[in-house]
Order: C-alpha cells, then sequence, then structure tokens
C-alpha cells in the first residue's frame, strides 16, 4: 500500500479544516412583526393597546399601554445647560439658570418679551439651575392660560457700558396637547407538553386579563408563539390565536388543549415526561382518540381550523458529516447542507430557513448555490428572490 507523503498531508489537512469552517450552521434568528391582540378607545378619550410579548419557550406576556391626550403648558423656549463653557462665554457664574437658545415666533414666550441669548433663572416660585429642570417645571407645574413669572437675566449696553440685566416677565403659557403613555406587562406561563409534541407556545389568560383584552369573563386560551417549520406553523396557526375548540369541543381552559395532545401522544407510545402530564396521570387511562387533533382558532388573522400533526419530539435534529465531500445539518426550522464545499466551493450548498410570518402561509428564505467558480447562485426570501450566473448576470424579482 502507497505510504501518504508528508506534503500529500499538508495539503488535506487544511481541506478537512475548511470543511468545517466554510460550512456555517450558526442558527438565524428572524424577530417577528408584533401582534396587536386590541386597541380600542376608553371612555375618558384616551386609548388602550394590548400586544402580545413573545418571550423564550417557557414564558410570554401581553404588555398593556394606555395613551391620553393631556393639554400641557407650552411657553415656546429652547433651553440648555449652563455649563461651565457656556457660562465663561456669556460671562455669569455657571449652573446659576439655564440658556434660552431660541424662541418660537408667536409663542407666548416671545410675545412676553422673551429672547435668544436671555438667561433663565426662575418660573414662578422655582429658582433654575439646569435646562432638564427648566422643561420639568414647565411640563409638571405650570398651567396653560394661567399666568406665571419668568425672571431672566441679559446684558445691556456694549463694552465697558455692559451691565447684567434681571427683568420679570408674566407669560401665559399656552395649550399644546401632548401624547402621555403609561406600559404594564402581566407575565403567562407556557405549556411544555404541547410545545414539544406540535410546535405551539399555549397559555391561559386568567379571567380578569381575558375580560380586559377580548371582553369575555372566562379565561382565554392563547397561543402565544409557534414554532417556526413545526407541525403547528405549518397548519397556519400563529401567535395571538385564540383556541376556541378542540376536536368540535369548547376550550375553556389550556387543560383542555394539554388533556386532547396527551392522550394522542400516548397512544402512540412515544411517552411523556411529568410536566407534560401536569398532574393529570388519569388521563393516560382514557380511551384513546381515534381522530387526529383539530384545532379551531380565532385572532388578528381570523378565525381557522386546520388539522395539527403530532411528533415525538419537536426538536429532533439530524447531522451528517463527511469531512470535505459532504454535510448535513437540519432540524424543525433549518435545513443546510453542502457537497465539495472546500477552498474555492468546488460544490454545492442549500440553506433553507423557516420565518416567522405574519399570515397564514409559511414564510421561507432559500440560498443555493452550484459552482465552480460562480456559475449559480440562487436566494429567495419574502422581499424578493435573485438568481445569479457567472458572477455578473442577476436576475432579481
Amino acid at each position: 500500500m502507497p505510504r501518504t507523503s508528508a506534503a500529500t498531508w499538508a495539503l488535506l489537512l487544511p481541506l478537512a479544516l475548511c470543511a468545517t469552517a466554510c460550512v456555517s450552521h450558526s442558527p438565524v434568528y428572524y424577530e417577528p412583526p408584533p401582534v396587536v391582540l386590541e386597541q380600542r378607545r376608553t371612555p375618558d378619550g384616551g386609548r388602550v393597546r394590548y400586544e402580545l410579548q413573545s418571550g423564550d419557550v417557557d414564558s410570554a406576556g401581553i404588555v398593556q399601554t394606555d395613551t391620553q391626550t393631556l393639554d400641557r403648558a407650552f411657553l415656546g423656549i429652547d433651553v440648555s445647560d449652563l455649563d461651565a463653557e457656556r457660562a465663561t462665554a456669556a460671562g455669569v457664574p455657571a449652573w446659576r439658570g439655564a440658556y434660552i437658545d431660541s424662541v418660537v415666533p408667536g409663542s407666548a414666550a416671545e410675545q412676553a418679551g422673551l429672547r435668544a441669548g436671555d438667561i433663565l433663572r426662575s418660573l414662578g416660585p422655582q429658582e433654575i439651575n439646569a435646562a432638564g429642570q427648566a422643561r420639568e417645571v414647565i411640563q409638571t407645574e405650570l398651567r396653560p392660560g394661567v399666568a406665571v413669572a419668568v425672571t431672566v437675566q441679559s446684558w445691556n449696553g456694549v463694552d465697558a457700558q455692559r451691565e447684567l440685566v434681571s427683568r420679570t416677565l408674566q407669560v401665559v403659557p399656552e395649550a399644546r396637547a401632548v401624547e402621555q403613555s403609561r406600559t404594564q406587562v402581566r407575565d403567562l406561563a407556557v405549556s411544555p407538553g404541547v410545545r414539544r409534541h406540535t410546535g405551539l407556545l399555549l397559555a391561559e389568560v386568567p379571567h380578569d386579563l381575558s375580560l380586559a383584552v377580548f371582553e369575555q369573563p372566562e379565561p382565554a386560551v392563547l397561543v402565544t408563539g409557534v414554532m417556526p417549520g413545526s407541525p403547528a406553523y405549518a397548519a397556519g396557526l400563529r401567535g395571538g390565536d385564540r383556541v376556541l375548540r378542540v376536536n368540535d369541543e369548547p376550550v375553556r381552559s389550556r387543560e383542555d388543549v394539554e388533556r386532547a395532545v396527551t392522550r394522542r401522544v400516548a397512544a402512540q407510545g412515544w411517552g411523556l415526561r411529568q410536566d407534560e402530564i401536569g398532574g393529570h396521570s388519569e388521563w393516560l387511562d382514557e380511551p384513546a382518540p381515534a381522530d387526529p387533533l383539530v384545532l379551531a382558532v380565532d385572532g388578528p388573522l381570523g378565525p381557522h381550523a386546520n388539522f395539527v400533526e403530532l411528533v415525538k419530539d419537536i426538536k429532533d435534529d439530524g447531522h451528517f458529516h463527511i469531512p470535505i465531500l459532504f454535510s448535513y445539518d437540519s432540524d424543525v426550522a433549518h435545513t443546510d447542507w453542502a457537497f465539495l464545499d472546500f477552498i474555492l466551493q468546488f460544490g454545492a450548498t442549500y440553506h433553507g430557513r423557516d420565518l416567522p410570518s405574519a399570515t397564514r402561509n409559511e414564510s421561507r428564505r432559500v440560498e443555493f448555490s452550484m459552482l465552480p467558480f460562480g456559475m449559480f447562485e440562487f436566494k429567495t426570501a419574502p422581499e424578493g428572490s435573485e438568481s445569479t450566473y457567472f458572477w455578473f448576470i442577476t436576475i432579481r424579482s
């Protein structure tokens, strides 16, 4: 048998290393669009918005944002800090007022006689020492239509005749409508058993929050997320859906869905973890259902019903590698393979990703290249597709 020379090993070793380096199997994450569960006007004229907050595989939340439109005082001045540099240039002590950079034409401040370059010393009884403090006093303590005494300093005269003059002016603030928002988050726990066998991230919304968001007094069973590429994803279920029925039976709690999934998984003989049974071992003694799992939902994308396939473990991965020659990686959301992908990529590569979808249709990003030397490349994504031939011939759509 011929012996492998040192020169041959010197060539093969970099190729073997490049077989790993040239094929990237790092996961690619895409931020799903926000899911607005509900938004409406409140009796006081404000707005309330409920948005689904996708967390990790064990938690999620509902973000409530209350927005009100309020009339706030508006003087019409823009101020900055009177720091050491600005104070030295102005010839006044530092941090003893705020510098008026500009005055809005036609505003209450201009009508009262305030000018750019004045040094704001007080607003009513409040002495001013910083720009942020001045803004806070205007926003929180002044009232539209209620006159306030404003004291400013400015230089009069020139050269040796210059003197720092203090003036107190009566300014009547105008009303300016501003929006003020307050946000709070209600955390939700996600079902582990349903996720493992369907790809659904499922939570129960308590009755008080369900009443506020969905205007129904009973708890709501909410899809907080769907794993891209999973059976639930392929069935068109999406984050924000409420599960209404499972196989024509009304859903009143998360346990109704967990029970339906658990009984069907047990019938397959796949085995169940304790956290998937949730203390309901009696579910395993019930007769195995003969019909497939069908979920009916309603949500931001409208009503929908479909069969959902069950799998043993949604996280099952596939890996197969022959150094230099072939590499294959896959899981529920992605598939990557490469053939002769080394040095000058004399071969082919494929990268496919299931993406979060804002519709009930599946969304994918695919990249494929067949070489040598840039012979053909193809990319497709929700935003469009692109084909490249021999490096310089590109077709986009």
